[in-house]
This record gives structure tokens, C-alpha cells and sequence, in this order.
């Protein structure tokens, strides 16, 4: 099951330009997260950070574990710029980056491919009316549950408790997907941009059943 954020009617022959390019864009987009999910090994666990900005969390994660495969995805091509720039400075061969939209990515990787995702501090969409774009809700959960092996964890950290509480709400009613388990298996990374400016943290591991 493909999750594509925008879906496009069908081309007609009368169409305009602006809406072939953007076609075209998302085409493009596409391909490169198909490539992208591809190409990853499959001699090492995988291990994801969806959003993540420059690197600094994956990075030094990576760094102190070579038994894993790490790989982070961002929508800002200069964020991922910079995060590459990491990993090729400390020469880190289980670390990669790419610049990928988080649904369109995970659509092409395999059943229980990996064995833990990482979501920090993602948009909280604040205004009301925009709450529905939150990353961390149905679709995308039910794809994380798609993708991480039977006992394979799911990292939630955010600085918006009004979204930590809809997300608990969530893997409640989702009881036979996941369930809470303690943070104190939570590695011990650099903190992330996000997470120095954030007054308060919310954090919670969830356990794929």
C-alpha cells in the first residue's frame, strides 16, 4: 500500500503546464523513494529516523553501533545536505540520508524490514484546522506497524503535549498493534535542534506486537 500525501485526477490531454510539472514533480519524488528503499542492505537491522533534520541524533546513534543500519529521511534538501556532510566527515558506513517524503518512503519497504523507527519532535500542525496533518496518527501508524519486525520499536518524542496525548489515545484504542513500554531504552544520542529550544519533552517507546 502506497501513502501518498497528494493525490492528483488523472491527466487529461487539456490540462495545464503547472499542473504536468507539478506531475512530474511528484513522479520524480516517487521514483527517488523507490530507489532510495531499494538499495538499503538487508544485512543489518534497520533502523529509521523519520524528519531528521540535520543528522545529529542518527549520527551519533550510528556512530557507537555498527551492529545496525541507520537511515534518516528529511523533506528539506539543506537539512539533508548538512547530515550527509556528517556522515562523510566521520566516515560512519551505516549511516545514510535521503531526501524523501516520509509516507511515499515507507510505502516501498518490505513487511517487518525494520526494527525501530524514530519520530522526533515532527510538525505539531498547532492551528485546529491543521491538526490533521500530523504525521503521528492513523495511516502512518498502521504503516509503522507494517513495516517493524514482531517486537520492533517505535520512538515518539515531541514537545507538544496536546499531540503526546493523541498519540497515547491512539495506541490505546490500538492495543493489538502496539503497547508503551519503559524509555529507558532509549539510546543516549545528541540532543536535537528541537530539543534544545523545547521548554518541556514528551517522550514514549511503543512496542510492535
Amino acid at each position: 500500500m502506497k501513502m501518498n500525501t497528494i493525490e492528483l485526477p488523472p491527466p487529461v490531454p487539456d490540462e495545464s503546464e503547472s499542473l504536468r510539472q507539478y506531475r512530474k514533480l511528484l513522479e520524480k519524488r516517487e521514483a527517488e523513494a523507490a530507489k532510495a528503499a531499494r538499495s538499503l542492505p538487508d544485512s543489518l537491522p534497520l533502523v529509521l529516523e523519520i524528519g531528521c533534520g540535520h543528522g545529529h541524533f542518527l549520527t551519533s546513534v550510528a556512530e557507537k553501533d555498527p551492529s545496525r543500519y541507520y537511515v534518516g529521511i528529511d523533506v528539506a534538501q539543506g537539512r539533508i545536505q548538512r547530515a550527509r556532510r556528517k556522515t562523510t566527515l566521520r566516515d560512519i558506513p551505516n549511516l545514510e540520508f535521503h531526501l524523501a517524503d516520509a509516507r511515499l518512503f515507507l510505502s516501498f519497504l518490505k513487511p517487518k524490514q525494520c526494527s525501530q523507527i524514530f519520530v522526533l519532535f515532527p510538525d505539531p500542525f498547532p492551528k485546529e484546522k491543521q491538526k490533521k496533518h500530523r504525521l503521528m496518527q492513523g495511516e502512518f501508524l498502521q504503516t509503522c506497524h507494517r513495516i517493524l519486525n514482531t517486537d520492533g520499536y517505535l520512538f515518539f518524542r515531541t514537545d507538544v503535549f496536546d499531540y503526546f496525548q493523541e498519540v497515547l489515545a491512539w495506541m490505546e484504542q490500538n492495543r493489538d498493534l502496539f503497547e508503551p513500554v519503559s524509555s529507558e531504552i532509549w539510546p543516549a544520542a545528541e540532543t536535537t535542534v528541537f530539543e534544545n529550544r523545547a521548554q518541556k519533552v514528551h517522550s514514549q517507546v511503543f512496542r510492535r506486537k
